[in-house]
């Protein structure tokens, strides 16, 4: 009888958590639908922008990525509040479908767009060539610019 009854809490309690996790990932599809996605141009002139640009991230702090497009991500370091642009090069199908995210670093601890720092995908071996902190503001608009070659 009591293993029955902690099988159902189990039960309970993982229902209850996926839930939870479907909720959470509507609220942030909510968002990001609320907020204007960049025009063609506008994503052109951050992505110049990037060029420019020489930030490093703390490998350590690096919490999740999402992909943009073929050449770009947004990396979170140390939280998602913290968005980073990276452009990469040779571009790849993998940033959009890999799983797992490698880090090949010559630095001291950081990922930086100089000294042969990369992102490893799959087999590839995909150079960093920018990086770029950007605000939550910029970070939700491009996804939504992303999200709307989806539809």
């Amino acid at each position: 009888m009591k293993k029955l009854i902690l099988l159902v809490v189990l039960v309970l309690a993982t229902s209850f958590t996926v839930q939870a996790q479907e909720n959470v990932s509507q609220s942030e599809d909510a968002k990001v639908g609320d907020v204007v996605p960049y025009s063609e141009q506008e994503y052109q002139a951050l992505v110049t922008r990037l060029g420019k640009e020489n930030d490093c991230i703390f490998i350590r702090t690096i919490e999740s990525w999402t992909d943009i497009d073929r050449r770009h991500l947004i990396i979170y370091a140390p939280t998602r509040k913290r968005p980073y642009l990276v452009k990469v090069s040779p571009s790849t199908f993998n940033l959009k479908f890999g799983q797992e995210l490698g880090i090949f670093s010559r630095s001291d601890g950081r990922l930086c767009p100089y000294g042969g720092d990369a992102l490893l995908f799959e087999d590839e071996k995909l150079f960093i060539y920018g990086i770029a902190k950007l605000t939550e503001e910029q970070a939700k608009r491009l996804i939504a610019y992303r999200n709307q070659d989806k539809k």
